[in-house]
């Protein structure tokens, strides 16, 4: 690449933007991040704040950046949203470029306002995890596939992070790392003061990775027994016909989201069936189903129920998290835990996966161990599969739980707090797969302190903001 092309910022962008794809499932090349941003971000900084034309169109070129960056890598990771959605899936998928873009004029707006070195080093990190945050949390697009920390989930010293600051925060100690990159390559700091900067970083990197592998050697000893049962069908002979190939007990058996797609609190039949197989496993049953909610919009909620081992239904989750523009029941509103005798349990259903908030709520109310019945079609791509996948050890590790997973065609899984898949049942096959966990009562302090960074980075990024729009800009 030529000194030209070194210069470019649309080619540096997109170069970020390939980085970050790698970083990814189904390449899972983690370590690619923690240098895949800092491309954009010296795009952003060599880019004058200013307005250009093109076809007698109005624009400014640092932002667009971000557009292209945004570009780049939601349609290379998220390009299975077509299959669900058809054309309006690429619609969505534009949506999300806006988010870079429009983190790409605030650091330009800032940079070219203030001209402070301490810009480029810290005020990447901030900025990036406030519109994260909101483009996950808020409003009725919010959407949390590809923030950065996900990027972790197979780099298990780092992620263990997750337990205090939550993903956020390692998404900003991504974002700081490739600030940091970009500060040594543009500061005209002696050698003896980037030294300086660099050693300190160094500290923190070195620090984090290393009470990561320290609090990984942590041992459990579970021994409550979960059979993860997979299948697409949702029939429930072909969920009777696997379970019958179980040749030991079981303390609960997970079935998928939707394996029952009808009212099952109305089907008597179906009901004894479920109790004939409680009953001869002396096992709880979590199973995905629906009921009805005559003050809805669709009238029903998409329903995980929890049968005891005397058949009996002995409480319902309702998703809080129907996806967005599908048929997927109406939103529930209570973070319900569940007395089992070996310990509370929460159930939180698939897309409820992917916020932060809904787990951590559950635990902070008492739950023990996690549940996740999931429905993931064949035909939505098996990159979409490996990705969902992948941020179900984000929430082991934030809320310091076992995590048993079951979806409809993979992957099915258990993984302990430290983020470590114990079992699991390979995508697209349909079978079963024993695996253990064990109740946890401690909390982590991301459990109870929750959003308190991103908060932060919300307050402090308003703050920069507008301090920069206070202050001439100053010259070059």
């Amino acid at each position: 690449m030529d000194k030209k092309a070194l210069k470019n910022p649309f080619l540096l962008a997109a170069l970020s933007g390939i980085l970050c794809i790698l970083s990814f499932p189904p390449y899972n090349l983690s370590f690619l991040i923690w240098v895949a941003l800092a491309p954009l971000l010296y795009a952003i900084i060599i880019t004058p704040f200013e307005h250009k034309k093109i076809f007698g169109i109005l624009y400014d070129e640092a932002p667009v950046t971000g557009f292209v960056f945004g570009i780049v890598f939601y349609f290379g990771t998220l390009h299975w949203v077509y299959h669900i959605f058809g054309w309006f899936g690429l619609f969505l998928l534009l949506v999300l470029c806006v988010y870079p873009y429009f983190f790409a004029y605030c650091l330009s707006y800032v940079y070219n306002k203030l001209k402070s070195r301490w810009v480029i080093l810290l005020s990447p990190a901030i900025i990036w995890t406030a519109i994260e945050f909101v483009k996950s949390e808020f409003w009725i697009l919010k959407f949390s596939w590809m923030n950065i920390g996900y990027s972790q989930h197979n780099f298990l010293p780092a992620l263990q992070f997750s337990s205090i600051l939550g993903q956020y925060g390692i998404t900003a100690l991504i974002i700081f790392i490739n600030s940091f990159i970009v500060y040594l390559f543009v500061n005209n700091d002696s050698t003896k003061e980037k030294i300086a900067v660099g050693a300190s970083v160094l500290v923190i990197i070195l620090a984090i990775i290393s009470s990561g592998i320290y609090y990984m050697n942590e041992n459990y000893s579970p021994e409550v027994k979960v059979a993860l049962v997979q299948d697409e069908s949702s029939e429930f002979r072909a969920y009777r016909s696997l379970i019958n190939t179980l040749n030991t007990d079981v303390d609960f058996i997970l079935l998928p989201e939707y394996a029952l797609p009808t009212y099952l609190n109305e089907d008597e039949l179906l009901l004894k069936e479920i109790q004939n197989i409680t009953i001869k496993y002396s096992a709880y049953m979590i199973v995905g189903s629906k009921d009805k909610n005559d003050d809805g919009k669709l009238g029903y909620y998409n329903s995980a129920y929890l049968i005891n081992p005397s058949g009996e239904i002995s409480g319902r989750y309702y998703k809080m998290n129907p996806i967005q523009f599908f048929n997927d029941g109406d939103p529930g509103k209570e973070y319900s835990v569940f007395q089992t005798e070996h310990g509370n349990i929460g159930i939180f259903i698939c897309y409820d996966a992917d916020y932060s908030y809904v787990a951590r709520n559950i635990v902070k109310n008492g739950a023990e161990m996690l549940f996740i019945p999931t429905y993931d079609a064949m035909d939505w791509s098996k990159t979409q599969h490996l990705q969902h996948s992948a941020m179900t050890s984000m929430r082991a590790v934030e809320n310091g739980r076992f995590i048993a997973r079951t979806t409809t065609s993979g992957i099915s899984q258990i993984i302990d707090p430290k983020g470590r898949i114990t079992q699991n049942i390979g995508l697209g096959k349909t079978g079963t797969a024993i695996g253990n966990v064990m109740p946890i009562k401690k909390h982590t302090f991301y459990v109870d302190y929750g959003f308190i960074f991103p908060y932060f980075a919300i307050i402090c990024t308003l703050i920069i903001l507008f301090i920069s729009f206070s202050r001439k800009a100053k010259p070059g």
